[in-house]
């Protein structure tokens, strides 16, 4: 059982990041031409795409955790890395597209995740990015990008032809 549950934390995170990614976007959104002359702004409507898609996203990790009773609280510890992935990728949205940006971010979390595991000292010794410290490091994270996301709003109306 222990096996699966260091799998599943790191994968967690990765759920949501990838709905809001698949959720916006020329590229991917089939709604997309009627988004653009819907007499709404862009970042509203990232808005509301990202809180419905967290909602459901953060419903199924949170159904999985229940699977993982024997791990206690430490099961929720995804909770604050998918927060901070989600606003680190809709802060680089608007400069990287919606497509680049949560690519980057979840392969930045991969490779957080390797590094993490590499210098794990125990079999049984939790992935640095689940520890106190780690969750310090993702409510800081989380935080700052959503202030970045809120500081650069009006660039998600400016981009809606190009880039989002």
């Amino acid at each position: 059982m222990y096996k699966r549950q260091p799998l599943f934390l790191a994968l967690a995170p990765l759920l949501p990041l990838a709905g809001v990614a698949l959720s916006y976007g020329p590229a991917l959104d089939p709604t997309y031409e009627m988004a653009v002359v819907a007499p709404m702004h862009g970042f509203r409507l990232l808005m509301i795409r990202t809180v419905a898609v967290l909602g459901a996203g953060l419903g199924l990790n949170g159904l999985a955790t229940l699977a993982l009773p024997g791990y206690g609280l430490r099961a929720l510890t995804w909770l604050l890395p998918a927060l901070a992935l989600t606003a680190t990728a809709l802060a680089l949205t608007a400069r990287l597209g919606p497509v680049l940006a949560p690519s980057l971010v979840g392969g930045g979390w991969v490779a957080v995740l390797l590094a993490a595991s590499g210098a794990r000292s125990g079999e049984e010794a939790t992935l640095v990015p689940f520890t106190a410290a780690g969750q310090g490091v993702s409510a800081a994270v989380a935080v700052l990008a959503a202030g970045l996301v809120v500081a650069m709003r009006d660039r998600f109306d400016l981009s809606r032809g190009s880039a989002v």
